[in-house]
This record gives structure tokens, sequence and C-alpha cells, in this order.
């Protein structure tokens, strides 16, 4: 379990690292050059405001999932796993509307699902024993 509870942390981390680098971009793009997925930014730019700072607070949480990794208890690091997870997908629900009527797919929520799915699973079946 130990390899196994490194292994998802790893690859969690690593993913969210380059999705909230890669979504700070293309926001960038369409905040300020008006084109691209995001270009409707350009006419709100104080919706990029927020999507900047939680962008780089996901990539954050990939790093501090990378270091968590390393732990010798990684138990704890699937919880935040779960945790940075669940504000974007109750977002998601909540503005599901919104999202449509904008043609946002939900592709955003099916990750989600999968990693606080991933993540609860390395939670609950996490063996004191590998440590």
């Amino acid at each position: 379990m130990k390899t196994y509870s490194r292994l998802i942390l790893r690859i969690h981390g690593t993913t969210i690292i380059l999705a909230g680098t890669i979504l700070t971009v293309i926001g960038w793009v369409g905040t300020f050059a008006g084109t691209g997925v995001m270009k409707v930014l350009q006419t709100e730019p104080l919706g990029y405001l927020g999507l900047f700072q939680a962008y780089l607070l996901i990539a954050a949480l990939g790093v501090a999932l990378w270091v968590g990794s390393f732990s010798v208890n990684t138990r704890p690091w699937h919880a935040i796993g779960f945790l940075a997870h669940l504000g974007p997908f109750a977002a998601n629900i909540i503005f599901w509307d919104m999202l449509t009527e904008y043609g946002i797919t939900h592709s955003g929520l099916i990750l989600h699902t999968v990693f606080m799915l991933t993540e609860s699973l390395s939670f609950a079946f996490y063996n004191k024993k590998d440590t």
C-alpha cells in the first residue's frame, strides 16, 4: 500500500500542477488577448482574478501532495488530496446551469469525482503496517 499510496499522491500532484499551470495560462490569454476557450473573461476580467488565484492554489496543492508522498505516513495527504477537489466539485454542481449556458463541458466534474474517489479509497484502505 505504501508504494501505491505514494504513486497516487504523485500522479495526483503532477496532474493538478499541470492543470493549474495550463489553466492559468489559458485564462491569461482569454482575459488579455480575448481569444481561446476563456475569451469571455475579457468582458469580465474580475472573474479571472478569482480563477488566477484558484488555479495557482491548486498547483501549489499539487506540490504539497508531492512533498507529502515522501512522508512516512501518507494517509493525511490523501485527505488533503480529497479536499483539494471538494470546492471545485461543489462549484460544478452549484453552477451546473451556468456552465452549460456558457458551453463549458462537465469533464471537470468527472475529473474531480475520479480524484475524490481515488483519494477516499486510498485514505480508507491505508494500512499503518506499511509505514
